[in-house]
């Protein structure tokens, strides 16, 4: 092997890894130089720690290498996890003493079985910006959401045997895919942005209010509210990152919750928006 004349991580990391290994090859020619001091002043003073393991009284290193201590540890944690050794085992391999005592550990200070359960309860079931609900809503009942929302006069002809709204192939206001429809429009303002020369919040809420369908909103100045307010979000985002940035990664998706939210504002009245 010889010495190259450039360095990169790789033969830094192959260096400190020699080093570390001529430093603990040293300790241990140390340690057992030293131990047969140790066992000679264990004998002077009447131990025997040739024959009594408690009389035994060893010289040992701090740990250098603190990558190899963590996998080691973590190794030790793992076989407990999975009951290969008992936590007296674990504890003893890592360096520590065995213990009973466990009053003063993190999940007696500060775990509660309020806490607790609610831990669990979030794993087999976790809840996001969607709810608890063990699938996602389809694109036709989203669909259907918004024809409620938007309080469509239900006639005859959009009624099935069920109480419920459907959406009719026939009808060119209704048959729309709400999903693809924001995308589409999201990705068209992007693309136009990003082409044009005056990039400012202005042009960005005119973009949006060119390229999203006015069958999403009940009037223009729903639509106007709407546009505003997802432009202040994003224009932000866009005038620090750009529009290439991975904080508008499905940006879409989040402007869909946006519409939701909005039209459940409109019902319940808390917008000032002229209906």
């Amino acid at each position: 092997m010889g010495i190259g004349d450039s360095s990169n991580r790789s033969t830094s990391d192959n260096q400190s890894s020699d080093l570390i290994d001529l430093v603990k090859d040293f300790q241990q020619n140390f340690s057992s130089g030293f131990q047969k001091v140790l066992d000679e002043i264990l004998f002077e003073g009447g131990y025997d720690p040739t024959i009594n393991e408690e009389d035994r009284v060893e010289f040992v290193f701090t740990e250098i290498e603190q990558s190899a201590k963590i996998a080691r540890e973590n190794h030790e944690l793992q076989k407990f996890l999975m009951n290969v050794q008992s936590l007296d085992e674990a504890r003893r391999n890592m360096g520590y003493e065995p213990t009973t005592d466990f009053s003063n550990y993190y999940a007696n200070l500060f775990s509660t079985s309020s806490s607790a359960e609610g831990t669990v309860k979030n794993n087999a079931q976790p809840e996001n910006q969607h709810g608890t609900t063990d699938t996602p809503a389809s694109k036709e009942n989203v669909a259907n959401k918004s024809i409620l929302n938007a309080k469509t006069p239900l006639t005859e002809a959009n009624l099935t045997n069920n109480p419920q709204a459907v959406i009719l192939p026939s009808d060119n206001e209704l048959d729309y895919d709400l999903d693809g429809s924001v995308k589409a429009a999201w990705e068209q303002t992007i693309k136009l942005y990003n082409e044009h020369s005056n990039q400012s919040l202005f042009i960005l809420n005119a973009l949006l209010t060119q390229t999203l369908p006015d069958s999403l909103f009940e009037n223009e100045v729903q639509k106007a509210n709407f546009t505003l307010l997802i432009a202040k979000q994003a224009h932000p985002i866009i005038d620090s990152f750009g529009v290439k940035s991975n904080r508008l990664y499905q940006y879409d998706k989040s402007i869909l919750g946006s519409y939701h939210v909005f039209n459940e504002s409109l019902e319940k009245e808390e917008l000032n928006v002229k209906r």
